[in-house]
């Protein structure tokens, strides 16, 4: 059967399955499918998505500390390392046009089923996939739409915030002797506490001129310039050092966090509900065992609106784009709102 015939025999069968003629994409499909040569196709989806963290690594590497590049690339590793527990030597062949509900629910109940993650981990992978099929999609690999349905399971993650009054027993922690390792850690931990850094900025501080009341940073992730006013504590710690010290890895310096947040005492304890599995679990811990670089940023905006600071002036600092976004980034306590209302009450 000459190659015409076959095409005119594929479009047929298709109209009589579907009961009605295909849709211009899928005919596409099924003539790759069908007549394209195999080798061609295998490792489309894989070899783009390699591409892709490949060219965030370039991005970094050209652009010297592009900290949510990196990120986001270690991210796409994680994705990539989950899809190919999954689906194995099947992953080789898969196509753009392959990605779609059955692929979505299949991502879905593995992550569920078998990896135990929560409903964040697995969101994290579905916005991942959604991001690598989009990008792909501007570059005319493909016209599978069905991606842009597929939905982000989320959970809201329950953070802390530490009170002035927890700062300041940071602060003002004796850091000497078989404790004078943490001291650079506490002290910058307290600088973030009282400007809102994120961690990928706290770098920008070893290279920066501290002289005067404010500072100006560009963070990494926004790109948009901040200027922070800097505290009496922040220009006294500061004073210590003849250059601002450069912070640990996150994960060592959280370690350092905890540890300092215990030696605190900072150990009230903590109530919330997690699922991983699928399945709610209670859990319960000592404050001190939730502190991470991130406590200072959100430590930094909630104590902010507690004394009644603007929103918005705080917003340009934090670079949250609504009062919505903000309201839901800081943790305030059933105790704390009553207390903030309390002036308002006659």
């Amino acid at each position: 059967m000459k190659f015409q015939a076959k095409v005119k025999k594929l479009f047929e069968d298709m109209e009589a399955e579907l009961d009605r003629a295909p849709t211009k994409y899928e005919f596409e499909v099924a003539l790759k499918d069908k007549f394209q040569d195999p080798a061609t196709r295998v490792g489309l989806f894989l070899g783009y998505w390699q591409n892709r963290i490949s060219r965030l690594i370039a991005e970094l590497e050209a652009d010297g500390k592009l900290a949510n590049r990196n990120s986001t690339a270690s991210s796409y590793k994680q994705t990539l390392a989950v899809m190919t527990q999954m689906l194995g030597e099947e992953l080789n062949k898969i196509g753009f046009e392959h990605v779609n509900d059955d692929f979505y629910i299949r991502v879905l109940k593995f992550c569920t089923n078998v990896l135990n993650h929560s409903p964040n981990n697995i969101g994290k992978h579905i916005k991942n996939v959604k991001a690598v099929m989009a990008s792909a999609e501007y570059d005319g690999l493909h016209h599978n739409r069905a991606y842009k349905k597929f939905k982000m399971p989320t959970e809201e993650v329950h953070n802390i915030y530490l009170s002035r009054d927890e700062i300041e027993r940071i602060y003002n922690l004796d850091l000497t002797g078989k404790y004078a390792n943490l001291a650079v850690s506490r002290d910058l931990f307290v600088i973030a506490c009282s400007t809102g850094l994120r961690f990928g900025d706290w770098s920008q501080l070893h290279d920066l001129d501290l002289e005067g009341d404010m500072v100006r940073i560009i963070p990494e992730k926004t790109k948009s310039p901040v200027i922070i006013p800097l505290s009496k504590r922040v220009k006294e710690i500061l004073s210590r050092y003849p250059k601002v010290p450069k912070s640990k890895e996150n994960q060592p310096l959280n370690r350092d966090l905890k540890e300092i947040a215990q030696l605190a005492e900072i150990n009230e304890t903590v109530k919330y509900q997690t699922t991983h599995g699928g399945k709610r679990t209670a859990v319960t811990c000592e404050k001190w065992e939730m502190v991470s670089t991130h406590t200072a940023r959100r430590s930094f905006a909630t104590n902010l609106y507690l004394s009644g600071a603007p929103i918005l002036e705080i917003m340009k600092i934090t670079g949250h784009k609504t009062e919505t976004q903000f309201l839901k980034y800081i943790k305030i306590t059933k105790d704390d709102a009553a207390k903030k209302l309390v002036g308002f009450i006659d």
